[in-house]
């Protein structure tokens, strides 16, 4: 089920960059056979692989073919941070029609060395608490793409129905500080008992 949903969201992603392609021939003519893409990842877990195996295979339905008609450049952080600036600026300089940015912090990184290249986001959980987008229905900015945020409130009011809860935990890696810190406000700002959140990074 968890991966199912990842892939529903790689889909997604497809969709929006076949629309960014569409914008981006609009405004310039590029041969079929010169688009270059590349791929940015926060972590190599199974959720940002998962992710990508979706939109390497809808681009693949769309009739990019690798080595054909597109050229993919993929890069991945491994879930140090620390490496994300310079891989978003050796990717950015590689001069790619668009870029697909898995994770807040592979986005966030992505658009911090352009803004230019269409950036198509996956897997982020705020576009416009990340600071990416000015807001939702007019993003301002080379910044689109899907979300995996989701509305917790039912849940939280099915637990606390059956099970009474003084306090929330959110775990997450150290990667994903900045998506769990979005996440544990959302849990705080939809639990109907403002039941305390609390989130700590498990390595």
């Amino acid at each position: 089920m968890h991966l199912l949903r990842f892939h529903v969201i790689a889909a997604l992603v497809t969709l929006a960059v076949l629309a960014a392609f569409a914008c981006f021939a609009a405004h310039r003519t590029v041969p079929r056979a010169q688009v270059h893409v590349a791929i940015l990842r926060t972590s190599s877990d199974d959720t940002c692989r998962a992710v990508q195996r979706g939109i390497e295979r809808g681009l693949a339905d769309a009739g990019y073919v690798e080595g054909e008609n597109i050229t993919i450049d993929r890069r991945g952080a491994d879930g140090d941070p620390a490496r994300l600036a310079s891989l978003a600026q050796s990717v950015v300089a590689s001069q790619p029609d668009l870029i697909f940015a898995i994770g807040t912090e592979a986005a966030k990184a992505a658009a911090h060395q352009t803004t230019k290249t269409p950036i198509v986001g996956a897997a982020v959980s705020d576009y416009v608490a990340a600071g990416l987008v000015k807001n939702e229905a007019a993003p301002g900015t080379n910044v689109t793409g899907v979300s995996d945020r989701y509305d917790v409130s039912s849940a939280v009011t099915l637990l606390n129905g059956m099970l009474p809860a003084h306090a929330l935990a959110v775990d997450h890696e150290k990667s994903g500080e900045a998506a769990a810190s979005i996440a544990a406000r959302i849990l705080a700002g939809q639990s109907p008992a403002r039941i305390p959140v609390q989130y700590a990074a498990v390595r």
